[in-house]
């Protein structure tokens, strides 16, 4: 996520098993590996939290309608407050099949605001219809740790071969107890077309719009079955973040591609692929604006000469074209890369591979060799 100000990187892991006990309770335990990274360019500062998590969830049916849960968060790094160590107490009460009321009750180890209430609900507006909606009163640290978010995911089956998905986000305040997500309101739309004919296609819309900045992105695609082991790929790829801010610019990138392959029905002996690309990467929100388009052709092919050999092959180029207005002119380089790659299958228990490749690079006039057996 990218503002004005700041921009904030999160990468999240995580893994779950599920033991059903008996009739009336199940056990989970789980890991999650979380890492946010946020760059201030005001100070020019890189700030680091990273929360390692051991959790474990019990669940019983209490009465014919009331289930008790019963959580626990352990924080591996002591450290650090990300997501600090917490046991969870709580009651799911289901109104109807569709909809259940939930909230828990956290005690938060560590100095300050220890403890945290949550109240929610989660709906089944149909058979691929779900919403959610929670508020955290209370917190850790701090005076924005209330939070209240509001989601909704759907999937309509318009036609056998049609499908589209929508998803909405609203979420208020700027921190919580899970990983801080500004407020915003976000949209996907999305739908697959998948006809009983040599073709599909595919279409995506998102919007994400917050105090700083309203973010676009637009995908379609789809592939062709020309005729038996020929066929055609086309994907478009548009984003786009515009600044709220006065004079504050946008950054946009859009990469278009196209691509034949070629593998015969009868054969599996060939196989060839060729792709056309066209990227670009624009930055006005920068004090000196920036602009590169990049254009590449590649292709690749393999050979299965026999059952013990087979050769590949790659050729590429990459032409690119910068502006930079900090310059006097614009930059251009051309790139080539070359590829031979053999493999030898002496036996079931023995095999052997040869790769060697080339780059060249103009008008530096550079170029590299290497070559690789294993």
């Amino acid at each position: 996520k990218m503002g004005t100000s700041n921009t904030t990187n999160s990468r999240i892991f995580n893994l779950h098993l599920e033991h059903r006990i008996n009739e009336k309770s199940t056990f989970k335990v789980g890991y999650e590996n979380a890492l946010r990274e946020r760059f201030n360019t005001s100070d020019s500062l890189l700030n680091k939290d990273h929360s390692n998590l051991l959790q474990a969830q019990y669940n019983i049916l209490l009465l014919d309608r009331i289930q008790a849960v019963f959580e626990h968060e352990q924080n591996l790094n002591f450290n650090n407050r990300t997501k600090p160590t917490n046991t969870s107490v709580g009651l799911i009460y289901p109104i109807t099949e569709q909809l259940e009321v939930f909230w828990k009750y956290r005690f938060i180890q560590g100095t300050g605001v220890n403890r945290q209430s949550v109240l929610g609900f989660r709906s089944k507006v149909g058979e691929n219809t779900d919403i959610e909606g929670k508020y955290e009163i209370g917190g850790i640290t701090g005076d924005q740790r209330n939070r209240a978010s509001l989601g909704l995911k759907n999937k309509w089956y318009l036609r056998e071969d049609l499908v589209v998905n929508v998803s909405l986000e609203n979420t208020a305040t700027v921190d919580s107890f899970e990983i801080p997500t500004p407020s915003h309101q976000a949209m996907a739309l999305s739908f697959e077309y998948l006809p009983d004919m040599p073709w599909k296609a595919i279409g995506k819309y998102e919007v994400r719009d917050d105090a700083n900045s309203l973010q676009r992105v637009i995908t379609v695609g789809g592939d062709m079955r020309i005729f038996a082991g020929f066929g055609v790929i086309i994907k478009l790829d548009h984003w786009e973040n515009r600044y709220k801010a006065v004079n504050a610019g946008s950054q946009t990138r859009e990469n278009y591609q196209a691509g034949i392959a070629y593998r015969p029905e009868g054969s599996d002996q060939i196989n060839i692929l060729a792709k056309l690309a066209y990227v670009s990467d624009r930055n006005s929100h920068i004090a000196i604006p920036q602009r590169q388009d990049r254009y590449i052709l590649s292709a690749h092919s393999f050979w299965q000469i026999n059952p013990w050999i087979g050769l590949g092959s790659r050729f590429a180029t990459r032409y690119v074209w910068d502006q930079d207005a900090a310059f006097d002119e614009d930059v251009t380089t051309q790139t080539y890369f070359f590829q031979s790659r053999a493999e030898f299958a002496w036996n079931l228990k023995l095999s052997s591979i040869v790769d060697a490749r080339y780059v060249y690079m103009h008008p530096l006039r550079e170029g590299t060799f290497g070559l690789a057996t294993e």
